[in-house]
């Protein structure tokens, strides 16, 4: 069951339940490549399964060799602890429980690298920049990387003792720090770029080393720790995009950190490569919390409590405001590991019981996909069935159907006439030998009491005969209604309606059926070639109309219609537009060197249209009444042109002023 909050979410990357949920042994780890095609998981037995996670199945499954004793018998396989993928995904690294670090080759399923630790390896990261390097953080010592070759040189990582300031920078040489007091269990995590290591020890304190040179460039407390207490941080974890990060902690919040992972200059103190972001926290419930991931987006932060079985907390990460509650079962005995999809909405959910749980968005089902005629409908509709009831039938479907299936709907009238005819003949039927058995059962009856007799009736029940006339002959009538004359006498008869007549109702029907049928058949086969023919008329006649709307619309906006076309005289690249409304010309050049050439056919483009527009006038001008005193059409046209040619000068004028004045 889920549970939202009262605001809700906006967006649609949420997760609401769980899809499925995976088992392949007792799960311990997960890790997705790069892609998310492919999802690995650990198991208490030692082995690793690589699922296909489009598939949801398991594509390939790598198991250590066993180690047989000198007394024949052969060891368990310890438990994994942690499996990383490589930028390629072309490797595998995992730690187990006897303190083995193995680097497998996932296409040929065999091991390239194998060294083992006096302790337990809680987990180890292939370096982004450098698949030969690789971050392990041991359980009885400090975070240290480790080269994945024959050396197998391995590196401590530097940390800071008895630092209590929120938030500073600093720069302290290794080999400054004592060795024995500053390697302290914990966990460490590489930037996105390879060039930093974030190292937490148990103590509260998150630092950040430079990897070239060994160097603590920056040393904070982790929110949560008590000076001079202890804090277990059980793990660090990076967005994808890593700019942001997590620290959980026994304390009871998630402590969140901005990283700018491109720091110019490492010495200067005032710049942080970690800031401070809100802390994420449940202010009713103020558990601990056991696992916690960013999404593939980063917008937010999925958390696993730690005092419930199967809860998971979501939180916006830029204002750590609380926005969903999800509840999975009880069976999951508690969440080991989170883990969202690199690019989807989904989350692995790693149970205690060693089940994966796939949580995922709730998706609307879309039947259309499949059949594009498909309908959904939003609640039940009850659909009319006019074959037999008297029900007004769907005038715009049947409309459509005679347009696109008139051979379809001329048998379905067909067959309801024939079935029709053959009910109302079942109803007579029945009625007479209802009658014929009352008149045997009367002439038993007078026999026996020695009296005469009455004689059969030979009237029929009005409405079951109208009915049956009704049926029997409703579509001549129809025709004789709609058209005004009778139908001519029965077609030829049509074979296959016959063929179809007899799957549909047998062959116990009836002549009268039958003839009925044929009747519908050719009534209906009629009828859909009227409508086709007046559709066809109404589809000319609306795009006649429509094309006259337009030629009309054409020569009402001719006026203010620009002119754009390129010159042809001429192989040069230039344009020029001209307006019927307007008091002057415009020429566009487009890299013309010498526009004069073109000037003449734009002159002739605009005088063609004026006597255009002139002779429309004038045409306008005959069709109106005149009205007395009225100038004619040309006097009118006239005194249009010359006012334009006063204008034309006086521009000329303002011009000839404009350019003496410069």
């Amino acid at each position: 069951m889920n549970r939202a909050m009262e605001e809700g979410v906006p967006g649609s990357d949420m997760l609401e339940i769980i899809e499925e949920a995976l088992q392949h042994g007792k799960a311990t780890c997960v890790a997705f490549n790069r892609r998310g095609t492919l999802l690995a998981a650990g198991t208490s037995g030692g082995s690793i399964a690589i699922f296909d996670f489009v598939t949801r199945s398991v594509a390939r499954e790598l198991v250590p060799e066993a180690i047989t004793n000198e007394d024949g018998t052969v060891e368990q396989l310890p438990a994994v602890f942690s499996v990383a993928w490589s930028s390629d995904g072309r490797k595998l690294l995992s730690t187990a429980a006897d303190g083995s670090v193995v680097v497998w080759d996932v296409a040929e399923s065999d091991m390239s690298f194998r060294a083992t630790f006096d302790s337990q390896l809680h987990s180890a990261q292939f370096c982004p920049t450098n698949d030969s390097l690789a971050l392990v953080c041991p359980s009885d010592d400090g975070p240290m990387t480790l080269a994945l070759g024959r050396g197998r040189k391995r590196t401590p990582m530097p940390q800071m003792p008895g630092f209590w300031s929120e938030d500073r920078a600093c720069r302290i040489p290794s080999g400054g720090l004592d060795s024995a007091a500053s390697q302290t269990p914990g966990c460490a995590a590489y930037s996105k770029s390879g060039r930093y290591a974030f190292v937490a020890n148990n103590r509260g304190t998150l630092t950040v080393v430079e990897l070239g040179t060994m160097d603590i460039v920056q040393a904070c407390r982790i929110p949560g720790s008590e000076e001079g207490g202890t804090m277990y941080v059980k793990r660090l974890e990076l967005s994808r995009d890593g700019a942001r990060l997590l620290a959980v902690t026994t304390a009871k919040e998630i402590a969140s950190y901005d990283v700018r992972d491109e720091v110019l200059n490492v010495n200067d103190n005032s710049t942080r490569i970690l800031a401070r972001s809100p802390s994420l926290h449940n202010h009713v419930s103020r558990s601990q919390w056991g696992a916690a991931c960013f999404s593939h987006d980063g917008e937010y932060v999925l958390a696993a409590s730690g005092g419930a079985p199967h809860e998971l907390h979501a939180w916006r990460r830029e204002t750590g405001e609380l926005v969903r509650i999800l509840q999975g079962g009880a069976e999951a005995k508690g969440i080991a590991q989170l883990l969202w999809h690199p690019i989807r909405a989904r989350a692995i959910a790693v149970g205690a019981n060693g089940q994966l749980y796939v949580w995922a968005r709730r998706y609307a089902e879309n039947w259309s996909a499949f059949d594009p005629t498909y309908v959904e409908l939003e609640e039940n509709v009850k659909l009319a069935d006019d074959e037999f009831d008297a029900i007004a039938r769907n005038t715009t479907d049947s409309f459509r159907r005679s347009l696109e299936e008139p051979e379809a709907v001329a048998l379905d009238m067909a067959v309801e006439a024939a079935a029709a005819v053959t009910a109302a003949e079942t109803r007579v039927k029945n009625q007479s030998d209802f009658d014929d058995r009352s008149h045997a059962f009367e002439q038993w009856a007078a026999a026996r009491e020695g009296t005469t007799a009455p004689e059969r009736p030979t009237w029929r029940d009005p409405i079951m005969m109208d009915d049956f006339k009704r049926r029997s002959e409703g579509f001549d009538a129809w025709a004789r209604e709609k058209e005004g004359v009778p139908l001519p006498g029965l077609p030829a008869r049509n074979e296959a309606l016959t063929s179809t007549l007899d799957e549909l109702l047998g062959s116990g029907r009836s002549d009268a059926a039958e003839d009925a049928a044929q009747r519908a058949h050719a009534a209906s086969l009629k009828r859909s070639s009227a409508i086709k023919a007046a559709e066809e008329a109404r589809r000319a006649r609306v795009e006649a109309a429509k094309l006259a709307a337009e030629k009309e619309a054409e020569e009402i906006r001719a006026e203010i219609i620009d002119v754009n076309a390129p010159y042809k005289g001429a192989d040069i690249g230039c344009g020029y537009h001209t307006d019927e409304g307007e008091d002057c010309m415009h020429y566009l050049p487009l890299e013309q060197l010498e526009p004069q050439e073109v000037a003449v056919n734009v002159v002739r483009v605009r005088l063609e249209r004026w006597k255009r527009k002139e002779m429309r006038l004038t045409a306008s001008a005959e069709k109106r009444p005149r009205i007395e005193g009225e100038p004619d059409g040309e006097e009118q046209m006239g005194d249009a042109v010359d006012v334009k040619e006063d204008v034309d000068e006086d521009e000329d004028e303002d011009e000839d002023e404009d350019e003496d004045e410069d």
